[in-house]
């Protein structure tokens, strides 16, 4: 179930200087401590560089079977067949994503205001992603933060499952719990830590009395 996939998401962050070997030593834990699905995002490196991590990032969330999202990277979804793709306001439309994957990818989309939320190409969308919700360094080009009331507001006629992101941490994610959200994207709280593991054990503890 699509809800069940989304309630701990993870999404990369090498804003810090590590190995390849170690990026994926810390993929590998966050999945131990209890991520239910991956997004690799990686805007900066060559293609060839791109489709090698995601090989090797594929072939650890098959072991765990936790589902692997690409963002924004259509063909490189498609070659290593991963589950699905992100996109934001100003990467390939949703149209053109789905046209280019077909049925079998799901497909989320990042949200930030009510126009947004309306917008017809949201129906080529299995999920939507709203935010960011606090102040966030992970995304350099972030918009403002939409804050917790408008959670309330853009999940109010929801018809697709929703997941808050950005600067959501272990300290005000107890804020988001009368949300209606299906999910909390999560990227330095958990991809920064020393002991990935047991920030992701801590998040899914709170996660699971918060949406169950």
């Amino acid at each position: 179930m699509l809800r069940d996939i989304l309630k701990l998401y993870l999404i990369t962050n090498r804003n810090k200087k590590i190995s390849d070997i170690e990026f994926l030593d810390l993929i590998e834990q966050a999945i131990l401590g209890g991520v239910t699905s991956i997004q690799l995002r990686e805007k900066n490196l060559e293609f060839e560089k791109f489709l090698n991590l995601a090989t090797q990032c594929k072939e650890i969330t098959e072991k765990y079977n936790i589902p692997l999202f690409i963002n924004d990277n259509l063909v490189i979804a498609k070659k290593i067949s991963a589950y699905g793709v992100h996109v934001g306001q100003s990467d390939s439309s949703l149209q053109n994503a789905r046209e280019y994957l077909g049925t079998n990818f799901i497909i989320g989309i990042s949200i930030n205001n009510l126009t947004q939320l309306c917008d017809k190409q949201n129906e080529y969308a299995d999920y939507l992603s709203i935010g960011p919700i606090f102040p966030t360094n992970t995304k350099t080009d972030a918009e403002n933060p939409i804050g917790i009331e408008a959670i309330s507001l853009l999940t109010r006629n929801k018809s697709k499952p929703m997941i808050a992101i950005g600067g959501i941490t272990l300290d005000n994610i107890h804020t988001l719990m009368n949300s209606e959200l299906d999910g909390f994207a999560i990227s330095s709280a958990i991809f920064n830590h020393k002991n990935s593991i047991f920030k992701a054990n801590k998040f899914i503890l709170i996660i699971n009395k918060l949406i169950n």
